[in-house]
């Protein structure tokens, strides 16, 4: 193999150490892209990942036809009050969503004022055919309510891959951008005029059958229109003095534009391709964690409003790059009865791409109304 080109810095064999120290610590997070639900914020989001839930968008509907008697928001909203990606140390170090699990104990509604707290829990090495050594650091991020009511956990994992051994291994060099025959684009139409929010139609827990099959969403061609909505939505971007300041505290984060002798953000691979390759990547692709807010957008629109999504998980198994559509698929693998007494319904989740290769495998957990209790679903207010 030729010797890799020294850009960036690599692991060493101190590197795991590094990443372990702050294990079980509190970490310092920035200041939060949203700090509040309110309508418009949660209605950038909703649009951002493709939602048409008037739950979540008209608050009119909100108020009169839904459970809560005013505007609420998706769980995947609080991305926007932190993106859970959480590794600490290794500066130069590309980070990569790598997995998410959510549990939400409590709706989120509007005008609520969340503060995530963040600790590294976990920190590991492995190699792969992406880059050869790589570490993983699995991170746990706790949303309270200006109450100090607890509504959501989630357990996320990022993994840490030395950019310059990425780029020379070339695991998706042979990836190219896709071209869609008509056929394939009316099919995705279809989908599109095909897709089924439930709303104020109860769905009940008795009338789910193990081996259900959930209406699929689709997300059609990932665009830069795209990636600007959600990264606009979820967490912004550093820029002019704030970004020199930025790269003045961490120099290691960013790279320099051979096209253009300017330095530049990481980030700036969701939006252009030079960037992506940069860090071994074939083309400039999403964030990872946008297709399990696809996926709750799934699940939200299936269960209805008196359902409530209580855990939904997922891995992400292949980038998804500019052009890549997702389809979001799910099927009812049982159900049961907790202690709580709540009805609840486990599935599979997963998104599907053009090429029909699994993106991203999951698995969700939802509550719903019984005809016992008619629309009565005890699903808030968990202490966690």
């Amino acid at each position: 193999m030729a010797l890799v080109e020294t850009r960036y810095p690599a692991l060493t064999d101190q590197s795991l150490a590094e990443a372990r120290k702050l294990i079980g610590v509190r970490l310092r997070r920035g200041r939060p892209w949203n700090r509040a639900a309110t309508k418009d914020n949660v209605k950038a989001f909703v649009k951002a990942v493709g939602s048409r839930n008037p739950l979540y968008l008209s608050p009119t509907y909100a108020e009169t036809s839904g459970p809560y008697g005013c505007l609420v928001a998706p769980g995947t909203f609080l991305y926007s009050m932190d993106d859970t990606l959480i590794g600490p140390g290794l500066p130069g170090i590309h980070m990569i969503f790598a997995a998410g699990d959510w549990e939400f104990y409590d709706v989120i509604r509007v005008n609520d004022e969340i503060e995530a707290t963040a600790t590294l829990v976990d920190a590991w090495e492995k190699n792969g055919r992406f880059c050869g050594r790589m570490i993983f650091q699995k991170g746990e991020v706790i949303y309270r309510t200006q109450y100090g009511k607890i509504v959501a956990r989630c357990f996320s994992t990022v993994a840490r891959t030395p950019r310059d051994a990425a780029r020379q291994e070339g695991k998706y060099a042979s990836v190219t951008k896709y071209s869609y025959t008509d056929t394939e684009l009316k099919i995705i139409g279809d989908g599109l005029d095909g897709e089924e929010i439930r709303g104020s139609r109860v769905r009940y827990w008795e009338d789910v059958k193990e081996g259900d099959k959930l209406t699929p969403v689709v997300k059609n061609g990932l665009t830069s229109e795209d990636m600007i909505c959600f990264v606009d939505s979820v967490k912004g971007v550093k820029t002019f003095a704030v970004a020199r300041e930025h790269r003045r505290k961490h120099p290691a984060d960013l790279w320099i534009d051979p096209n253009t002798g300017m330095p530049d953000s990481w980030e700036g691979s969701w939006l252009k391709d030079n960037t992506a390759q940069e860090f071994g990547w074939p083309a400039a692709h999403d964030t990872g964690y946008q297709r399990i807010c696809y996926l709750d957008n799934l699940l939200t629109n299936w269960a209805g409003d008196y359902g409530f999504v209580t855990r939904l998980g997922a891995k992400v198994l292949l980038p998804a790059i500019y052009g890549d559509t997702q389809w979001c698929k799910g099927r009812v693998t049982g159900k049961h009865i907790d202690e709580r007494k709540r009805h609840l319904v486990d599935m599979d989740v997963w998104c599907e791409n053009q090429r029909s290769e699994i993106t991203a495998q999951g698995y969700a957990t939802v509550a719903l109304a019984t005809r016992d209790l008619d629309t009565g679903i005890s699903v808030y207010g968990e202490e966690a």
